[in-house]
């Protein structure tokens, strides 16, 4: 196949991605509970924050977050497309790839965020039924996320320290492999959703089986909840680094 035929196949990338996650489980774990763990303190600030009210504050709760779980990212794209391995315990190396890394994730996760709103000032000018809303708003989070992952390269080149790793050479390294990249990255998500699902309901079926309450599975699931999360969000990345070799491969 030329590189000119090639087209990215979304189910062996996928798998690939699980296959690569699943083999590298203690190393994922060593790399990413701190940062998780961190996560969760945030998370646990967030519950005491009015965000309709402190919409700035929750901004820099979610920046936080994103920027907590950067050296994470860093570490495992570069473990994937470099053969590098962290050899300490407890890893948390906030650098100026990690600091950038953050600062994107924050950035482009937020532009899908805000596409869902943009049916508020066209109903300030055009009345619309609620039909009409949702799919305004539907519509632009589409467009968002087909943008964010067209820019999702910039990730990966980050990671590993690409000279003039930005937007625009992400955007064009991604044309020609849009709906691909796309149909494959919402599958993969999918999965994920799927999997978290699973278990959450399987600890909680278990526990009422068990033990007549399904308060055993709450705190089975919290307990799981890291390792769990770090285990997903390595497979969900896995993707993006594996997508990045194929593409550069057959640009």
């Amino acid at each position: 196949m030329s590189d000119a035929d090639f087209k990215l196949s979304p189910w062996p990338l996928i798998k690939l991605s699980w296959r690569t996650a699943r083999d590298n489980i203690r190393y994922v774990l060593q790399i990413g509970w701190v940062g998780f763990v961190l996560v969760g303190v945030l998370a646990l600030v967030g519950l005491k924050v009015d965000i309709s009210k402190y919409l700035f504050a929750g901004l820099v709760l979610h920046l936080l977050s994103a920027l907590a779980l950067a050296p994470f990212a860093v570490a495992w794209h570069r473990f994937i497309l470099l053969g590098e391995e962290v050899t300490e315990g407890a890893y948390f190396k906030f650098d100026y790839k990690a600091a950038s890394y953050g600062i994107y994730g924050f950035a482009i996760e937020n532009m899908i965020s805000l596409a869902g709103l943009v049916v508020l000032p066209v109903a300030a000018i055009v009345p619309l039924s609620t039909e009409g809303s949702v799919g305004i708003s539907g519509v632009a989070m589409l467009i968002a996320i087909y943008f964010s992952l067209r820019l999702s390269m910039v990730f990966p080149a980050i990671a590993v320290g690409q000279e003039g790793a930005g937007l625009k050479p992400s955007f064009d390294l991604t044309r020609g492999h849009s709906f691909q990249l796309v149909i494959a990255a919402l599958i993969a998500l999918l999965v994920l959703m799927a999997v978290m699902m699973l278990l959450s309901a399987g600890l909680m079926g278990a526990s009422h089986l068990i033990f007549g309450s399904a308060t055993v599975g709450g705190f089975l699931m919290t307990l799981f909840i890291i390792p769990l999360s770090i285990i997903l969000t390595a497979a969900y990345l896995a993707f993006y680094s594996h997508c990045f070799i194929l593409l550069h491969k057959h640009r």
